[in-house]
């Protein structure tokens, strides 16, 4: 796993966005905490942009909670992608990353899903 460069921690500190869960709107509490998910990888490599970061709660995250985690759950999976998608824009994904077929991947995505992520 890629660590975060230095830079996009320090916006992920002081961002709004990344103080709470993008699939549920919690935030950490008392016995919990925010892991930032790299949601892309392009040519087997983790994309290190700001809109691939999606963050988490750690109960959501990990394999031993009650809920499934994000590598152990295709439809968590998949939200957290659309999240990134919907974050990036379709126009910079197909300028900056051409070899996926970002339409169809949206499109695909938002029907199965059509959900509305946490953006403040």
């Amino acid at each position: 796993m890629k660590p975060i460069p230095m830079a996009h921690r320090k916006i992920i500190n002081s961002d709004q966005y990344f103080k709470k869960s993008c699939l549920t709107g919690k935030k950490a509490t008392l016995g919990d905490r925010i892991v930032i998910h790299h949601a892309w990888l392009y040519g087997s490599s983790q994309i290190s942009e700001m809109w691939n970061y999606c963050p988490l709660l750690d109960s959501e995250h990990s394999p031993y909670s009650k809920q499934s985690s994000v590598h152990n759950s295709k439809d968590m999976e998949n939200k957290v992608k659309l999240i990134a998608i919907e974050r990036a824009g379709l126009d910079y994904l197909k300028k900056n990353f051409p070899k996926k077929n970002w339409e169809q991947i949206h499109k695909y995505l938002s029907e199965k899903y059509g959900l509305q992520h946490n953006t403040a």
